[in-house]
Formats: structure tokens, C-alpha cells, sequence
């Protein structure tokens, strides 16, 4: 009866506001979507609709979850309805494509969106005209908030470096005096992300259209108003959003019937999994939608949620305003607070969320229950405390206090009530919106949780692309314990992979795509011709076999570099050859183009016409550090395990070897961890007593580790760049940066067991932190030790070396000169031709001395170093390189012990052109 009531309801609106059309509209899409197999969610109040559900347009059951139509459709509101639709974000195109098709052309639009000139942006466009040094108006544009919404006005009132750097400097004073004059203005159209209009009428009749610009075959045009001019005509818009996580979710769903031929659809997911909850309530929310923030995690964590409902309630609380309620709703959801309600009335309203008023809908039911109003009547109201016109709340509040009178509540109550539900009308969160996110975000816990190697694999396909999330994802496979693999010829594919059942279970594979510089046309003929005619057995093989489209040299050595090809000959077998490889392909394409590739007997047998033998060897004279130099760059993560990574992983179950395990939720926590000294800055606290900023570099990053005055007593020795330590200590989160405060330091014996304290001494130490310290935001690297050439305290413009253990590759900006490498040994004086110097195990013969020369730009000194460095690395051999880094005050010289060269006019012309020839000194 119920559900019967609220349909016959929910029809008359529609059928009285004329959207019966839109409606229909939205099924039609629905319809297809699910016909084809594309993933979709609808987010905001439509998702309150019977009429929607039954159509199969959504999948939560309005009635169930408690949601309120007349926040999405009502008699009384005069906004058009609107309807937010989320796709997987790789077949996005398609649902579009098919709506003009359905509709017919000119019936079907985008919406146009006019970009404008913030703050950041009015100052870098200003500056790139004024023809200023990049470097100038970065220093500027960085001291800007990057607050959403600040203004340049803004920014000079609360930034005091901002005020004293354009006083400093006429040019500066200029360059914001100009941008403020430009600030607000549009810069540029496009495409708006997701709003499409459909019309019965052609669209041409009531807006002007722009064609595509895209070039793409079918694009759809899009209007030449934007969304509110578009509204006011009366045109209804739906937004077609692509969400990655639903991509996401596609790919792992595909993968668990692949390798389990387990049918798995979100509809039939349990919502009452034990893992699941388990998983969240340990904050392992990494990949998860809505709940990956650190802040959220930190909630989470203590929330412990235990339904859906939950992650609903935290979705909706984890916003400025609500968000002072969320340790109440945590507390009341564990007993350890009693439940209170502003009246007994209101407990079935807010019984769900512990007494606290979290949903818009709430408010209206409220309105509705204490002030007699109708929900369409209760959804203005909401909507003009959220105005705050202080006419319109005066009228309200006494049409309010009056209809609660009329229930028989008194004046003084109906006055309390207003006034409580007033704030709440302002930020609470659309319910409905609330619990269609939670539905996600339940989903992608529910697979990482159940299904962990086919979720990695999705996530890492979705990463493809941003260097910084594919790192972290890859961390994350990691900390799962699934080992991540690197590309190859015979096992991977153009995305991302879980390894083959059996030995490789546990485990993910790169996809060949995801290597830089390589594309999908580039590896698809490889994939295809290996599954047609099986695995290649040698490099020849492959040359032979498949019909290469778009191979460069470039994308071979990048495929080489990562080990793709490892199974078919070593990589520096295959670096040396790239040249007969190349010519090989080019041959095999001659032959089969002109039809000569087999070759007859008498007899008329085909025989087809043997390969050259490149005689490529197995044996590999790559080292370690080369391999993580190439994967960093083209993988964007090393996948090879570094003498330093073998170690940390060796000790993760004794020390936190994860700078992501550091985070705020652990606050007040004793830990013990182990990593690098990368960076030391030596400041003072308020008494003038020194203390240290130390910079530890982890498997995953870096975390700061303050040492306070009372242990650096003990243990200023230990403090340099490049030496392993093992901390214990304990978190401490203030004001969004999380640190650990040091309380016992020791050396870690690289190589062997560590050396750290035990778990008794961690649980025995205090926190000695002086409260009066303040630590001022990390700019650079800070002091560094004494080296060749120059003393401790002189002091370049920024300094080009900043080392890691074993050789591997590091570059830092900062104020003194440090090291390539923690092994580098530094050297003193000049470098003759043939001389030798040895790193304390065997002499070699310095082939090359490279100068490079300090600037005012650190980042473009980075740049040209990492440069340098990958020249090098493509041109191996048996000499050594001499480095040498001139700042203003001194010259220092060092081995790279991780570079060796062959000398050749090639590679010194190839330097030369990056440094100058007065740079570049080739030794005979």
C-alpha cells in the first residue's frame, strides 16, 4: 500500500509539472546502458524517485533508505528537475553517441562553459606577456592560496611574503597590479564535463549551436549559452558524468569471471559483508571511493562502520559545518555517548543518525512533522535558510511558529525547533546523493576486500596516465603483499594484468602500454599475433612474426629498457642492437609487402624464409641502479627491488617502512621506523635551543622526524645525509602535517639485521616535545656536510646533488653542495687524462669529465641534470664519468659509480648541446 501511495503520488507531480517526457527520456537511457553492459549510478535527488526505480533508471530503493521525492520534484518549486546520470568513464562516448543517434541530430547538445581568469592563472598569464622569467612569476603565483575562490585581494591581505615580495620589486608590483585587472575575466570556452540537453523541438529554434571542435566522427555540437541561459529558455539538461571507480569496478568485475568464472553484478554484492567492515574499520581505505583522505580516514577508522547507513551518514558529515558533529555521531554509534533528541517527536526522524539532523531530508521531514508544512513547501523553506534573507526567514519563521501551534506544540518549542533546523538547512548533505556514493564506495571495498588482485589490476589500469597515482597505487599492491611485475612480450597485455594462476597468483603484471612513450597501436600487433601463433621464443621471432605498426626506435627502447622483452635476450644485448633490430622489422615488412617470404623446394613445399641471426646473448651487464634509473622514468615507479627496498621489506613487520603508515588518525601513537636521513635542517625553538628537521626517506616517500633538543644531545652524531636509522618515536598532527617526535635514534646496520631498540624500549619512552617549538613549512633541503672544493657553510643558489644509498639517483634543491650517492667518493684537485681513482674495491679509467653549471632556477638545474644523466645511460661502457657541479662559491667533483660510458663523438656532441663544449671534457 505503501509503495502503491507513493507511485500514484509521484505520477500526479510528474504528470501536473509536464516532465512525463523526461522521464521517459531518462528510462530510454537506462534501458540502453544496461542493455550494453556500461556501468551506471545516478547521483543527486533524483535518486528519491519510485517512478525512477521502477524504471529501472536507479538502484536504491527510495522507500527503504528513506528518501524524499519532493527534494528532487515538487508542485511548488519552479527549478526544473534534474537528472544526474554516472557512467564508467570509457564508455562515457558511447551513451552520448547513441542519444544523437536516438534523438536524430539537432535535437542533441553539450552545453557550453566559459573558463575565467583566477588569481593563480590572471598571474602567470600576465607574467608569460610581460615577458617575465618563468622562474619570477612561479615565485609569485606559489605564494597565492590555492583556496578555491581566493582572490589576488585576498591573497595580499593574508599572505605577508606575498606584500613584501611585490614591495620589494617594481616588476612584481606591476605584474599583480595588471593581473587584478584581468582577474574574474573569461579567458576561454569549452565543452562543460557532463551537461547534455535533449529537445523535441530542433535546437536550433530557441539556441545558437557551435559545430564540435573535437574533430571526432559523430561529436555532438554544443550551445553557445551557457547552463543558466540555457535553464531560463526552458531547455532541460541531464548530466552525463563519467566516474572513474564505476571503470573501475567494470574492469574488476570482468577480471573475476576471467580468472575464477565467478558472475559477479553489483546488485547481488552482499551489503552486509564481514570483510568489508573489517577492512574499513582499519582504515585501509586506499582506492576506495569518498573514503581515501587522510582526514576521512582518521573518522572512519573510529567510526567502525557497520552498514551501509553508515558510510551514508560519514559521506554526508565529512563537510565544513557538519563536520564538528562527526566525534558525537561516532560516540552515540558506540554507546559511549547517550542518544538525546531535541524532542521525542523527532526520534523517528533521527533515530537513524543518533539525534543529529545529517540529510536535507531531515530538515523537511521536521518541517513537516513540527510547522505543517508540505514537503514541496518544506524544501523552499530549506532552500531559503540556506539564502539567509532576512525578510524571507521572518516571514517563514512565522508561518512556522503558526502551524506548529496549529499541531498543539507551544510558541517557545516551535522557536527552538526553527532555530535548530535554521543552520542545519544551510549544509546538509541531499540524502539521496549521500547514499548513492555509499553504494560505491561499499562496492569498491567489498572487491578489494574479496577479490584484492583483480581490484589492484582495475585501479592500476585506472591510474595509467597520472605518475604520482600509479606510484601509489603501486605502493598499495605492495603493502597487500601482491608482487608487481614488470612488462613482458610473452605474458602481458596493453593494460595492466594479474598474473597467471598458480606461481604468479599473488601478483600483477605491467601492461606494455603503460611504458612511456609506447602506445596501444604500438603493442596490439604483438598481442594479437602472440595469440594467434603462441609465445616468441626469440627476439628474431618476433621481428619475423608480427606486422609492426607505429614501432620507433623510441618505443622499442623503451619497451627494452623495462625487461618487456627480457625473455628473449638481456637488455643490454638488446640496447647495443637496436639499430639490426629495427632493420630487421623494416626487412620483414619489405618481404611481405613484395610477397617473398617463403621460399620453394622442388617438390612446391612452402618453406618460409629463415630470419638472420642477430646473435643477441642472455647475459646482462645492465646493474641494478640502471634498471631503477629506467623504470622510474618510464614507469614512473621502480620495479626492480633495490638492495635498500629488499631491506625495508625484510624489516616491515618490526618498523614502519611506509612514510603512507605516518598519518594523522595515529596521532599521540608510539612507533618505531626505519629509513635514510635525505635532508637536515637545523632550526631553534623559542628558548634558542637548536633542534632538528630531519627528512627520512621511506619505501614510499619521505616523513619528517623532529629532533628535539634533549635527543639531539645524544645523538648528533648520527644526523647526516645518506645514513640509515632506525626511530622510535611518536606521531604528532598539528595543523594538517603530520611528524614524528623523536625519543630514540640508532644507527641501522645497512646490509645486515637491524640495529633499532626493541618494542619494550618503544613502549618505555615519553614524548619530550617543547611545546613552545614552532617548525616552520619545508622548503628545500637544509645544511649539508663539508665536501671537496668548498666548506659546510658556503652557500650556492641552489644546489644540484642530493644523494640515496647504493648509487641511486637522486636530485634536491637546497643551500650547500651534497652528493650523488651516499657510495660516490668525492674527489680533490684535477682529473688528468687516464687517470684512475678507485671507490675502495677495484680502479677504473675516467673516460669523461661533465661540468654542470648552477643557476638561479632550481628546477631548471634539476631538469638538465636528470638530462645528463639518461644521456649517459644510453651510451654504456667500461669508463668512468666524472661529475662535477659549479656553483658560485665552489667547484665539486665526484664519481658517478653508477655511470659508466663508452667515449664517442656521438655522445659528447649530444652533450655539448645541452652544456656547451667548454663543459664537456672527453679524455683520451
Amino acid at each position: 500500500d505503501e509503495i502503491e501511495e507513493r507511485l500514484a503520488w509521484e505520477l500526479e507531480v510528474i504528470d501536473k509539472t509536464g516532465f512525463a517526457d523526461y522521464f521517459l527520456a531518462a528510462k530510454d537511457i537506462g534501458d540502453f546502458v544496461h542493455d550494453n553492459g556500461i556501468l551506471m549510478g545516478v547521483r543527486g535527488s533524483a535518486a528519491a524517485s519510485v517512478v525512477l526505480y521502477t524504471l529501472g533508471v536507479t538502484d536504491i530503493d527510495p522507500i527503504e533508505t528513506g528518501l524524499v521525492f519532493e527534494r528532487f520534484l515538487n508542485l511548488e518549486r519552479s527549478e526544473m528537475p534534474d537528472i544526474d546520470f554516472d557512467f564508467q568513464d570509457d564508455r562515457r562516448g558511447e551513451v552520448i553517441k547513441w542519444a544523437a543517434e536516438r534523438y536524430g541530430e539537432g535535437h542533441v547538445a553539450q552545453i557550453v562553459t566559459f573558463g575565467t581568469m583566477g588569481a593563480k592563472a590572471a598571474v602567470r598569464d600576465v607574467g608569460r606577456a610581460m615577458g617575465m622569467d618563468y622562474g619570477e612569476v612561479d615565485e609569485v603565483a606559489k605564494l597565492i592560496p590555492s583556496r578555491l575562490g581566493t582572490t589576488l585581494a585576498s591573497a595580499l591581505d593574508e599572505t605577508p611574503d606575498l606584500v613584501r615580495l611585490i614591495e620589494s620589486n617594481g616588476r612584481y608590483r606591476a605584474l599583480i597590479d595588471s593581473a587584478r585587472g584581468l582577474e574574474g575575466t573569461v579567458r576561454h570556452a569549452s565543452t562543460h564535463a557532463a551537461a547534455v540537453v535533449i529537445t523535441e523541438d530542433p535546437l536550433t529554434d530557441v539556441v545558437p549551436l557551435q559545430r564540435a571542435t573535437s574533430g571526432e566522427e559523430g561529436a555532438i555540437p554544443a550551445t553557445m549559452y551557457s547552463m543558466d541561459p540555457v535553464a531560463k529558455l526552458g531547455l532541460l539538461k541531464m548530466d552525463f558524468l563519467g566516474l572513474t571507480n564505476l571503470t573501475i569496478l567494470d574492469r574488476a568485475i570482468k577480471l573475476i569471471k576471467e580468472r575464477q568464472d565467478i558472475d559477479l553484478s553489483l546488485d547481488e554484492i552482499p551489503l552486509d559483508d564481514q570483510a568489508t567492515f573489517e577492512m574499513l574499520g582499519e582504515a585501509e581505505t586506499f582506492g576506495v571511493f569518498q573514503l581515501e583522505s587522510d582526514g576521512m580516514r582518521r573518522y572512519v577508522k573510529d567510526l567502525k562502520p557497520t552498514s551501509v547507513a553508515d558510510i551514508s551518514a560519514m559521506i554526508a558529515l565529512y563537510r565544513p559545518g557538519p563536520m564538528e558533529h562527526i566525534p558525537k555521531f561516532i560516540e552515540s554509534k558506540h554507546g559511549r555517548q547517550e542518544i538525546t533528541y531535541p524532542h521525542e517527536d523527532l526520534k523517528p526522524i533521527l533515530e537513524e543518525t543518533y539525534g543529529i539532523i545529517v540529510y536535507q531530508d531531515q530538515v523537511l521531514l521536521i518541517a513537516q512533522a513540527f510547522g505543517g508544512y508540505t514537503l514541496g513547501e518544506a524544501d523552499i523553506l530549506r532552500k531559503s535558510m540556506g539564502k539567509k534573507d532576512p525578510e524571507i526567514m521572518a516571514a517563514e519563521r512565522e508561518k512556522f511558529v503558526g502551524g506548529a501551534s496549529v499541531k498543539g506544540y507551544p510558541e517557545e518549542l516551535a522557536n527552538t525547533m526553527f532555530e535548530l533546523i535554521e543552520p542545519f538547512a544551510g549544509y546538509a548533505f541531499n540524502k539521496a546523493h549521500s547514499a548513492s556514493y555509499a553504494m560505491i564506495a561499499y562496492w569498491t571495498a567489498f572487491l578489494k576486500a574479496n577479490y584484492r588482485v583483480e581490484y589492484m589490476v582495475a585501479l592500476l589500469d585506472a591510474a595509467s596516465g597520472n605518475p604520482e597515482r600509479l606510484a601509489a597505487a603501486v605502493r598499495e599492491a605492495r603493502r597487500l603483499g601482491i608482487k608487481v611485475l614488470s612488462p613482458d612480450v610473452n605474458l602481458g597485455g596493453v593494460g595492466f594484468s594479474a598474473g597467471a594462476p598458480g606461481k604468479e597468483e599473488d601478483s600483477v603484471r605491467f601492461g606494455m602500454a603503460a611504458v612511456k612513450n609506447v602506445g596501444p597501436g604500438a603493442v596490439q600487433p604483438i598481442i594479437d599475433e602472440r595469440k594467434t601463433a603462441g609465445p616468441f621464443k626469440s627476439i628474431e621471432e618476433l621481428c619475423k612474426r608480427v606486422k609492426f605498426q607505429g614501432m620507433n626506435r623510441r618505443t622499442l627502447e623503451s619497451l627494452m629498457k623495462v625487461g618487456t622483452f627480457d625473455p628473449l635476450a638481456s637488455r643490454a644485448a638488446l640496447l647495443e642492437s637496436v639499430d639490426r633490430i629495427l632493420a630487421l622489422i623494416q626487412r620483414e615488412a619489405r618481404l611481405r609487402d613484395s610477397g617473398q617470404t617463403t621460399m620453394f623446394d622442388l617438390l612446391g613445399d612452402e618453406v618460409p624464409t629463415p630470419a638472420p641471426d642477430l646473435g643477441l646473448t642472455s647475459q646482462d651487464d645492465v646493474n641494478e641502479n640502471e634498471r631503477i634509473l629506467w623504470e622510474r622514468d618510464l614507469l614512473g615507479v621502480e620495479i626492480t627491488e633495490s638492495a635498500f627496498t629488499r631491506q625495508m621489506l625484510a624489516n616491515a613487520d618490526h618498523f614502519i617502512v611506509f612514510a603512507s603508515q605516518v598519518t594523522g588518525d595515529r596521532n599521540g601513537e608510539k612507533v618505531g621506523l626505519l629509513g635514510q636521513i635525505r635532508r637536515v635542517r637545523e632550526l631553534s625553538t623559542r628558548r634558542g635551543e637548536t633542534f632538528l628537521a630531519v627528512s627520512v626517506g621511506m619505501l614510499d616517500g619521505e616523513i619528517e622526524v623532529v629532533v628535539w633538543p634533549n635527543v639531539l644531545e645524544t645523538t648528533r652524531g648520527l644526523w647526516e645525509d645518506g645514513k640509515f636509522v632506525s626511530v622510535m618515536g611518536q606521531i604528532r598532527e598539528r595543523d594538517g602535517r603530520v611528524s614524528v617526535s623523536a625519543n630514540e635514534v640508532r644507527e641501522y646496520q645497512y646490509g645486515g639485521v637491524g640495529a633499532g631498540p626493541s618494542t619494550s624500549a618503544m613502549e618505555e619512552q615519553v614524548d619530550q616535545r617543547p611545546e613552545e617549538a614552532s617548525i616552520e613549512p619545508q622548503s628545500g633541503p637544509g645544511p649539508g656536510k663539508a665536501v671537496a672544493g668548498g666548506d659546510a657553510n658556503s652557500s650556492g643558489s641552489a644546489t644540484l646533488a642530493n644523494g640515496a644509498a647504493g648509487g641511486a639517483y637522486h636530485v634536491g634543491v637546497g643551500n650547500s653542495a651534497s652528493s650523488i650517492g651516499e657510495s660516490a667518493a668525492r674527489v680533490n684537485g684535477s682529473v688528468k687524462s687516464g687517470d684512475s681513482y678507485g671507490n675502495g674495491t677495484k680502479e677504473v679509467t675516467v673516460g669523461l669529465i661533465v661540468r654542470v653549471v648552477e643557476t638561479d632556477h632550481p628546477r631548471e638545474d634539476r631538469y638538465q641534470l636528470d638530462d645528463v644523466v639518461k644521456t649517459l645511460l644510453n651510451f654504456r661502457g667500461d669508463e668512468a664519468v666524472m661529475l662535477e657541479i659549479k656553483t658560485a662559491k665552489q667547484t665539486v667533483k665526484m664519481e658517478m659509480p653508477f655511470v659508466h660510458v663508452r667515449s664517442c663523438p656521438e655522445l659528447t656532441d649530444r652533450l655539448t648541446e645541452m652544456l656547451g663544449s667548454e663543459n664537456v671534457r672527453p679524455l683520451a
